[in-house]
């Protein structure tokens, strides 16, 4: 087998894209691997620039090179490729040898990788934010279970039920934490997809103020309305959960007894549910952070909280096709306001009716 025979062999087999330009980047060779990376059929007439987005062949050939590039397949996907290109004297003439290596393994393990580690970090702050959290309710609960026993005996009724209120309340600050753990493993994880139905959002207010006021304390929770119509598509779980966790914030982060409002508003262009407080507000330069997991305001004090709850809100209402929107100021309250938009005709006439 003589030299030429091997050659050709090489690079009619080779994994790798392989290719020759003239001076003004013309392809004049290339090999099946080159043409099956960007899903073409050997094509004349093409330059490399026409390959790789956002370049141009002028400014491929002005040196010799190595890097990262994004390529375009025939069909308009990109996707990443190390391109290489070297220029070859030939006489008075010369030429350019290039190859194509597809990164798009290599990316989507290493990315697999970062998401293995990141989910591993995330459940190891999960169990140390757990063991934290729980120690606080916990206590309570087996501190007023020996106190009711004593109380028992003495038949005093209403220090019973007081220690039973702490322990209800205790339990719901436990059940609060574990759903934050919970759901942000599941949106970590994408595991999750709205399931939309048809619902009245009149009564879906109404029932939750009827539900969060046992937890409002002195706090005043007052529902309104603003529209004709009551009837929305969305996911009623993931939308409670939303409404939950920023009411509980209302009533956490109000020291002094106040008015709470939960609004709701249906118009053409879809709906808007806002929770409203008058409490200690946020920090304008932390408002940014807001959103982030495990954020905390630097004014929320001994106040308990995972930091979770709005970076959850917020994706919860993202997968419903919203957007969550903040007004505060420090010491004179919040108003979040999630708004969602209609949802087009043949979206709606598919979700489930109401059971």
């Amino acid at each position: 087998m003589n030299k030429t025979t091997i050659f050709e062999a090489l690079f009619e087999r080779a994994a790798d894209g392989l290719l020759v330009t003239d001076r003004n980047g013309n392809i004049l060779l290339a090999n099946p691997a080159f043409w099956s990376s960007f899903g073409w059929k050997p094509h004349k007439g093409m330059q490399i620039g026409q390959f790789l987005d956002g370049q141009t062949s002028q400014r491929l050939l002005s040196c010799d090179m190595a890097q990262e590039f994004t390529g375009i397949k025939k069909d308009g996907t990109k996707f990443p490729i190390f391109f290489s290109l070297v220029r070859v004297p030939d006489d008075d003439d010369h030429y350019y040898i290039g190859q194509v290596h597809d990164l798009s393994r290599e990316k989507s393990n290493a990315n697999s990788l970062a998401r293995e580690q990141q989910l591993g970090q995330l459940k190891s702050r999960l169990v140390s934010m757990a063991s934290h959290e729980f120690r606080s309710p916990l206590s309570q609960i087996q501190l007023s279970a020996s106190l009711i026993e004593r109380y028992y005996q003495r038949l005093d009724q209403s220090k019973i039920m007081a220690h039973l209120q702490k322990i209800r309340l205790a339990v719901n600050d436990m059940t609060d934490t574990l759903n934050d753990f919970l759901s942000l493993e599941r949106i970590e994880a994408g595991t999750f997809q709205p399931d939309l139905r048809k619902f009245d959002l009149v009564n879906f207010g109404e029932d939750l103020c009827a539900q969060m006021r046992l937890m409002a304390g002195n706090h005043q929770l007052l529902y309104q309305h603003n529209g004709r119509e009551r009837l929305i598509n969305s996911d009623r779980s993931l939308l409670k959960h939303c409404v939950i966790n920023l009411l509980s914030n209302a009533f956490k982060y109000s020291a002094l007894p106040g008015k709470i409002f939960l609004r709701t508003k249906i118009n053409p262009e879809g709906y808007v549910i806002t929770v409203s407080d008058r409490g200690i507000g946020i920090p304008q330069d932390e408002q940014k952070k807001l959103f982030e997991p495990f954020f905390r305001a630097s004014n929320a004090g001994a106040v308990s909280g995972t930091g979770l709850g709005l970076h959850i809100v917020k994706n919860y209402v993202r997968q419903l096709g919203g957007e969550v929107r903040v007004r505060s100021h420090e010491n004179k309250g919040s108003t979040f306001s999630l708004s969602f938009p209609a949802l087009p005709a043949q979206i709606a006439s598919s979700v489930h009716p109401v059971a």
